[in-house]
């Protein structure tokens, strides 16, 4: 692999998660991780995604989880 393409991993995560596509960004972030295992941005953005994957999850089977709502939010806020 051409490492002057490594970070396009990263960056296609980024823009696979702000369009919602959690699944495609977990992967780009994971196969940028494999390239560069020591980039804690890379973790983060994983574990923020993956992260709002599940809640939003939550939120469409039971839509009264209150947390589910507020914790989604802050994970947004941080991003």
């Amino acid at each position: 692999m051409n490492p002057m393409y490594n970070n396009a991993y990263f960056k296609r995560g980024n823009v696979y998660a702000a369009l919602n596509e959690y699944d495609k960004a977990i992967a780009d972030y994971t196969q940028f991780i494999k390239i560069e295992p020591n980039c804690a941005d890379a973790y983060y953005m994983r574990g923020c995604v993956a992260a709002i994957a599940d809640l939003n999850e939550v939120i469409r089977i039971d839509p009264e989880y209150a947390d589910a709502y507020s914790k989604r939010g802050y994970i947004y806020k941080e991003k």
